[in-house]
């Protein structure tokens, strides 16, 4: 059946370039002429394999498959049914003599689609080895596509979690009703709004700041942010002597931990300091003039350079991301028609529910279950090998907040 509907499909194809050929002729076009009748001389070429490999299938003889009974009234239809069904036992694996075919095969009775929705090239006796072997094969293949896309989530996700963590800048600010007493007060620790940090390369707060920075370990940030805010108290360290660039190692020195050795935090501090000071200067009125700093290496404007690197790298993999899934979706809805005609089944419905039916589990599978997965129950997959091997803090807000 399969090479005849080719046959079919070929036919079509030669009507229509000898319709292209006698336009071109029409119009004495001799080399497109020239070049549609060597087209046409290989589509017959083409239906000539066909007709032979027909006619060697037709010499050997076929098997038969299946028959389509119509009834010329609805009664005699109802009836055949009935005869069948009380005829027929233990699933039909028995059946009554009269009712098998010639006497000898049984038959087995079905209500008929449609002929406009059937593939009759898929109309064939499939060895059910076969058919379950096409149904794995679609499986695993979409499993594997899936399988990337989450790939690249995780990716995502775990360039995001190793960034440092941030905290609402707000938070750091002395606001006589909303914040009058912030736990980290950043302008009392290093002055860098006071000293002009970012243009000034003799500020001292910039100097200390750099240094603590440049000891921080992102991964113990966050430890002391909670929910997008800072979370240790630091006023108990007023007046900040060991923030001061005095009381720090001097060049060439180990770094002996800051004012408060045992932990991080005062590094961690420097590094949100650091953020929401370089996140303030950027207003509409000099961002034409950071960035051209920023992009001719100005040494005078690369104090924030880190942050600002950092700022393009989430901007980036978040859109990256977007886009990535975008076309992801896109591969899965094809690959799902693709598949369902690669199963081959007989009726046209059903290719089409079942390429219906795979791509509501690829995109509730990618749009759903992944991001929650990632983004919330990461940790229950950091046993399994290859790239869910990352990192999780579901509690940070991995995004700058001015």
């Amino acid at each position: 059946m399969g090479t005849r509907m080719k046959r079919s499909k070929l036919l079509d194809k030669l009507i229509s370039l000898k319709i292209d050929a006698a336009y071109y002729e029409a119009k004495e076009r001799a080399t497109m002429l020239r070049y549609q009748m060597r087209r046409i001389a290989k589509q017959k070429a083409a239906i000539i394999k066909c007709d032979k490999i027909i006619d060697t299938k037709m010499s050997k003889g076929f098997a038969s498959v299946c028959a389509f009974v119509t009834f010329e009234r609805d009664k005699d239809g109802v009836d055949v049914a009935k005869a069948y069904r009380h005829g027929s036992y233990l699933m039909d694996c028995c059946q009554k003599q009269e009712l098998k075919f010639r006497g000898k095969y049984i038959l087995k009775l079905r209500r008929a689609p449609e002929s406009s929705d059937m593939l009759w090239e898929n109309v064939i006796r499939v060895n059910p080895v076969v058919r379950i072997t096409r149904k794995l094969i679609s499986l695993a293949c979409i499993f594997v596509l899936l399988m990337g896309a989450i790939a690249i989530v995780v990716y995502a996700k775990d360039s995001l979690d190793n960034a440092p963590p941030v905290v609402t800048c707000t938070s750091t600010v002395v606001h006589p009703i909303d914040n009058p007493t912030p736990i980290l007060e950043c302008a009392a620790i290093w002055p860098m709004q006071k000293e002009n940090a970012n243009g000034n390369v003799t500020s001292e707060a910039r100097s200390s700041v750099q240094m603590f920075v440049a000891n921080v370990k992102h991964d113990k940030c966050k430890d002391f942010i909670t929910r997008g805010e800072w979370a240790k108290p630091m006023r108990q360290f007023a007046p900040y002597d060991g923030a001061k660039l005095a009381n720090l190692p001097g060049p060439g020195k180990p770094w002996t931990g800051g004012w408060i050795p045992e932990t991080q935090a005062d590094e961690c501090a420097a590094l949100t300091c650091m953020k929401c000071y370089c996140t303030s200067v950027i207003s509409f009125d000099n961002i034409q003039d950071l960035m051209s700093a920023y992009a001719n290496g100005d040494r005078s404007q690369d104090f924030c350079k880190e942050i600002y690197d950092q700022i393009f790298l989430e901007a980036g993999v978040q859109l990256g991301t977007i886009l990535v899934t975008v076309v992801t979706n896109m591969i899965l809805i094809s690959s799902a028609g693709f598949f369902s005609l690669f199963e081959r089944h007989t009726t046209i419905s059903a290719t089409e529910a079942n390429a219906a039916l795979y791509t509501f589990i690829a995109l509730f599978v990618n749009q759903a279950l992944v991001p929650i997965i990632i983004y919330s129950l990461i940790e229950i997959l950091a046993g399994f090998p290859f790239f869910f091997q990352v990192g999780c803090n579901p509690g940070l807000q991995i995004r700058v907040q001015g």
